[in-house]
């Protein structure tokens, strides 16, 4: 199975509301034999190495009236990627309140806004670590991780 779109918004404490589109690329997997909360509640244990993203930008602004980052990124999809980025934007001291994750043709274009874990608008501090942790293609050689 593959996901094709997701939309979800943290609504309160540890409460998430959520649209999700999956493709099926076998007639044996049913999604009705999916325990999806159970998979969203406990990450696996050994998440792959992070892919080449090709694209990423922050958008600092507001949004209903707090400030916010906003992450866009754009990369080859595999399996793993999604939960490679929440792995780096977590151990950023960043949160994602809100995502939008859509996957075409191969690729998977993702816009999250971040939050730090206070609830409050990221630190730069935490972004520019961010950019690091997912190896941004538009930061100076001295910026990238190793």
């Amino acid at each position: 199975m593959s996901i094709l779109e997701v939309d979800a918004r943290h609504v309160e404490r540890g409460r998430w509301i959520a649209s999700i589109l999956l493709e099926s690329h076998s007639p044996e997997a049913r999604v009705s034999s999916r325990d999806f909360l159970a998979m969203a509640r406990h990450r696996p244990g050994l998440v792959p190495m992070q892919p080449r993203i090709e694209s990423l930008s922050f958008d600092l602004g507001e949004a209903e009236r707090e400030p916010v980052a906003r992450l866009r990124l754009r990369a080859r999809d595999r399996l793993g990627l999604l939960a490679g980025v929440l792995q780096g934007i977590l151990s950023c001291d960043l949160r994602p309140r809100e995502l939008w994750i859509r996957t075409r043709e191969g690729w998977a274009e993702d816009w999250i806004v971040l939050e730090s874990l206070a609830g409050t608008a990221p630190l730069p501090e935490a972004l520019d670590a961010l950019r690091r942790r997912l190896g941004d293609p538009n930061a100076r050689p001295d910026q990238r991780r190793e």
